[in-house]
């Protein structure tokens, strides 16, 4: 399968957006409280939360599809099995990824980064929507209260658009579907959406 994303897409002019900022705040938090000696961070995409993390005393392996990126482990994601030795690290990190196959694969990859983990498996998946409303505030002394209300695009039959082959909340792909086929092969500790980035869902995995 040739690359989706080619390096310049990771442009951080255009690609680092605020909203991602949030995204990657949650994965560096979801694998410092985990107290982990090493990670395994899947899809390199611009190598920013891999540096946090190592600039923090983690050491961080890399496995990535494109061999110019010079990463520890590189093939496809779907044969991580056969390539990186069964629970060799303490967390692994697929934000964003798994969306990039076709949803046959899903179960069957996922099981495989399960087993390398000794810990958890931080993961996260786009989630179709449109809000609805949307509230923020902040008082003297309080933490920031953000409420929103929005709706899965569940009228939207999702066709691949050369880079995700599927999005949670759209027709055919609902949350529930999703969660079952993750429930199949593995634990859903507990899961929670991006606070400003209610287009990543993530998944927090636990052995």
């Amino acid at each position: 399968m040739p690359s989706q994303v080619p390096p310049q897409h990771y442009s951080f002019e255009s690609y680092v957006t605020p909203a991602r900022w949030n995204s990657y705040w949650h994965q560096i938090r979801e694998v410092v409280v985990a107290k982990p000696d090493d990670v395994l961070y899947i899809g390199i995409g611009d190598d920013i939360v891999p540096k946090v993390l190592e600039a923090r005393g983690i050491r961080v392996k890399r496995f990535d599809f494109d061999p110019s990126l010079g990463c520890d482990f590189t093939g496809d994601v779907r044969e991580i099995a056969s390539i990186v030795p069964v629970g060799s690290v303490d967390v692994v990190v697929c934000c964003q990824v798994l969306e990039h196959l076709p949803y046959e694969h899903f179960e069957e990859t996922l099981k495989g980064i399960l087993g390398i983990a000794r810990n958890r498996v931080v993961l996260s998946l786009p989630y179709a929507h449109v809000t609805l409303a949307g509230l923020r505030m902040k008082l003297p002394k309080t933490p920031r209260i953000s409420l929103n209300l929005t709706l899965p695009c569940f009228w939207q039959d999702w066709k691949f658009d050369g880079q995700h082959y599927w999005e949670i909340g759209t027709k055919f792909y609902s949350r529930r579907r999703i969660e079952n086929s993750i429930s199949r092969v593995g634990r859903i500790a507990y899961q929670f959406f991006a606070s400003d980035n209610k287009y990543h869902l993530f998944y927090i995995l636990e052995k």
